[in-house]
């Protein structure tokens, strides 16, 4: 929204709760958060550096990222990878995968996250990553065309 990353949808079930307080509009942690991620890696060094200077880099747990220096590697990964991993760096308990949505010029315009449990991140996690760059490009696919997001 704007210059901010904000989450705009979220599904949960009973047996995969979502992670508190991620829902709709929550728009803090973007440099702790797989979803954030892919949306810090798609900005050019200018757009990340004000939204940085702006939002910082708070220590959200032990392992969050909380230099530039140590980021733009991150990032540099996410941007080769094509996928952004975040392992509790967010919150105690929940590591996540995220994919990029983008629009019929490739430009990154959102994401595509999924979360699941620390312990099963290692045994999961590229499955998940296949299943996940699909996720993301059939939304890719189905938001072309509409009037809702940039083309």
């Amino acid at each position: 929204r704007g210059d901010d990353i904000v989450v705009a949808h979220v599904v949960d079930s009973p047996v995969r709760p979502r992670i508190t307080p991620m829902g709709f509009g929550f728009n803090d942690a973007a440099h702790a958060t797989a979803f954030g991620k892919v949306l810090l890696a798609a900005m050019d060094a200018g757009q990340r550096q004000t939204y940085l200077a702006r939002h910082g880099l708070p220590a959200m747990t032990a392992r969050t990222i909380c230099t530039e220096e140590g980021l733009e590697a991150e990032l540099l990964g996410v941007r080769e990878r094509g996928i952004a991993v975040e392992r509790e760096e967010f919150i105690h308990g929940a590591s996540c995968l995220a994919a990029p949505v983008t629009n019929p010029s490739g430009q990154t315009i959102g994401s595509v996250a999924v979360s699941m449990d620390p312990a099963d991140f290692s045994a999961r996690s590229s499955k998940v990553a296949v299943l996940l760059r699909d996720t993301a490009a059939r939304v890719s696919r189905a938001l072309r065309g509409t009037p809702l997001l940039p083309q």
